[in-house]
């Protein structure tokens, strides 16, 4: 179906595509700890998401607008202007600015400090990331070191993964978790890669640069991210929809009311 849409309307899919990409990596970024009301949950993931596209539009414009123009024109949709792509990167970085600054604020205005540590790490890490490397590269290790490992460790939860007795450190608990998970994707993993290779070897005559290559990686990567996409909102963050509008709140409030009773 995806499939379909690239051929029928490439750009409207293009724009699709990277719509679907800042929710899914920024609802993958999720805090963790207890369940935040469900509209903190989908700011936060907007804003993640957003973040990592605004920050290599304004750090990385040329190199930026080359993946974004070299999508476009490898599915044979017009190409964007570079002033556009300026404006874009302008309101983008407004919006995420304004949205992170408010959603500290109601973190440290809540005395959720654990929380806002955590996220003010993770963003200087990302800045750090996305600033240091050209979008190419920094997307290729945002996507296998941080979306892919979270992606992963979460599933080994959904397939059974139990930690050796002593329930050791998270940190020591990384490579089994990772053994656990790749016993069991190796099949489907090499059959995937299998059909790359296949594929890259057909379409080979045909794409004279490496950014054609890249094109083809984000179109194969689309095709693959809707289900993909679909089953972790709908399945695994099914919980985080249903979170009451007051938990956050309640929690913050909770133990004060309890010593008030007391």
């Amino acid at each position: 179906m995806v499939g379909a849409l690239w051929w029928a309307w490439p750009a409207a899919t293009v724009g699709g595509f990277f719509l679907l990409t800042v929710w899914h990596w920024g609802s993958a970024d999720a805090p963790a700890g207890p369940r935040p009301a469900a509209w903190l949950w989908l700011a936060h993931s907007c804003l993640r998401g957003l973040l990592l596209f605004a920050v290599p539009l304004w750090g990385w414009p040329t190199q930026t607008a080359g993946v974004v123009n070299g999508l476009l024109a490898f599915t044979g949709a017009p190409t964007v202007p570079t002033a556009t792509l300026a404006t874009a990167a302008t309101a983008l970085g407004a919006v995420v600015v304004a949205g992170h600054l408010a959603l500290w604020a109601r973190w440290a205005y809540r005395r959720q400090w654990a929380r806002l540590c955590t996220e003010l790490g993770e963003v200087v890490v990302l800045l750090l990331l996305l600033l240091a490397l050209p979008p190419q590269l920094s997307v290729a290790v945002y996507f296998i070191f941080w979306h892919s490992l979270q992606h992963v460790l979460r599933l080994t939860g959904w397939l059974g993964y139990a930690p050796a007795p002593g329930q050791p450190r998270p940190a020591a608990d990384l490579m089994p978790r990772l053994a656990f998970f790749l016993r069991r994707a190796a099949p489907l993993l090499l059959l995937s890669c299998a059909a790359l290779l296949v594929l890259g070897r057909l379409l080979a005559p045909h794409l004279h640069s490496g950014a054609a290559w890249f094109s083809l990686a984000l179109v194969v990567a689309s095709i693959v991210t809707l289900p993909h996409a679909l089953l972790v909102t709908l399945v695994m963050d099914a919980p985080r929809w249903r979170a009451a509008p007051g938990a956050g709140s309640q929690r913050w409030l909770g133990p004060r009311l309890q010593k008030q009773k007391a």
